[in-house]
């Protein structure tokens, strides 16, 4: 097997693993069983769980965050906008379900991949959508707001139930299955709830 493609398997198997146990009860003995490979080629390519999950992050990351900047920052219309990178953003963490706890965790503790988080978002430009919200305020459609206020609100919506997973499935009831299906809910409600708030009855 090719050096490259040894590493894009083990990338993706960790990725498996990551997501199905977490990256806490995952074991590098997991993902080489997963990628088919021996330990000591595994530690070979990654010498600790950690930097195989940085390398994961990075990877998917990579792959997520410029195709959502482009949504915010495209000239479409703002709702059609907001509800697809809403919808974007929930299945990119249902698919990484642990990502966005981690990088929480790192964000704070971490500042080399803090710096590289921030190198990720730095041609994030929010003049577009802000002067979208100020056309729909002036035309009476929605109450003013910020767009690093709107884009917030809007990330925490999304992204609360994954970081917080344990404590909603308590408050709920949910087991796992219950908790999946409320998460595919948010793709629909989350848009739905954007729409409902900037409409003309919100600016009155």
């Amino acid at each position: 097997m090719a050096t490259r493609d040894t590493e894009a398997v083990i990338l993706e198997s960790a990725r498996k693993v990551f997501v199905e146990l977490g990256p806490v009860r995952a074991r590098m003995q997991d993902i080489a069983e997963e990628a088919d490979i021996t330990q000591s080629l595994l530690h070979y390519y990654f010498r600790k769980r950690d930097d195989l999950y940085r390398a994961v992050f990075e990877k998917e990351l990579k792959r997520f965050v410029p195709e959502q900047v482009d949504v915010l920052m495209s000239d479409r219309p703002l709702l059609e906008k907001l509800k697809t990178f809403a919808r974007g953003v929930i299945n990119f963490h249902g698919e990484n379900p642990h990502l966005a706890a981690f990088v929480a965790f790192e964000t704070h503790y971490n500042e080399e991949h803090r710096e590289r988080l921030e190198a990720t978002f730095a041609d994030l430009d929010l003049s577009v959508m802000q002067e979208q919200i100020d056309a729909r305020v002036e035309a009476g459609e929605m109450a003013p707001i910020d767009a690093r206020h709107l884009l917030t609100n809007l990330l925490s919506m999304c992204l609360l139930p994954f970081v917080t997973a344990p404590i909603f499935r308590t408050m709920y009831g949910m087991d796992e299955d219950a908790y999946h299906d409320f998460l595919d809910e948010r793709k629909d409600e989350v848009p739905a709830f954007v729409e409902r708030a900037l409409t003309t009855d919100a600016a009155s």
